[in-house]
């Protein structure tokens, strides 16, 4: 009988246990697909990417190249919706398809120029990609039209990624692109 009791203890502490991680990661994150927000400000905005984009994998068994044919779609009924051509974008570097996304992320751009998240991106592409000092022009292009638009908090929020994406150049943790690779 005490062994049933202990187990059942267990079993509790373990459950209350999980229901807390699960009721902390629902008050600090929303999701919509191709969206996770994260509500505590706990990370700065390309490290909840990287986060996301694991998190879709595993916890949510998000399939990319779904919400890609759903967000390509959205842009045959609307060419104009920024935030469909910000989310294939995303799906294409995420899904590493080189090409596709820096193409996606310059016509973003070119028909959104004012958002400064995208412009980011770009460099972000452009960065991984090769063209080095061509990322790095277009991040802090990015940060100064998120500055001159007034908008401090977006302002910041690139400052930090450019920092953190700088840093994971620097430790060698960014994708590699090998010669010829599309």
């Amino acid at each position: 009988m005490q062994q049933i009791k202990l187990k059942l203890i267990a079993f509790i502490v373990l459950g209350g246990a999980l229901a807390t991680l699960i009721g902390f990661t629902l008050h600090c994150y929303s999701w919509r697909p191709g969206h996770i927000t994260d509500h505590c400000g706990t990370t700065p905005w390309l490290t909840k990417q990287f986060e996301a984009l694991e998190l879709r994998r595993m916890v949510l068994m998000y399939d990319e190249e779904t919400e890609l044919e759903k967000y390509l779609k959205e842009l045959a009924k609307d060419p104009s919706n920024c935030h469909a051509m910000e989310q294939v974008a995303q799906l294409y570097l995420n899904l590493q398809q080189w090409d596709k996304a820096v193409s996606s992320y310059e016509s973003t751009v070119q028909k959104c120029p004012k958002d400064a998240r995208s412009s980011f991106w770009l460099g972000v592409t452009y960065y991984i990609t090769g063209r080095t000092e061509l990322g790095l022009r277009k991040m802090e292009a990015a940060i100064r039209l998120a500055a001159d638009q007034g908008d401090k908090e977006m302002e910041m929020s690139l400052r930090d990624e450019l920092r953190f994406f700088l840093e994971k150049a620097r430790k060698n943790e960014l994708p590699k692109i090998r010669s010829g690779q599309p």
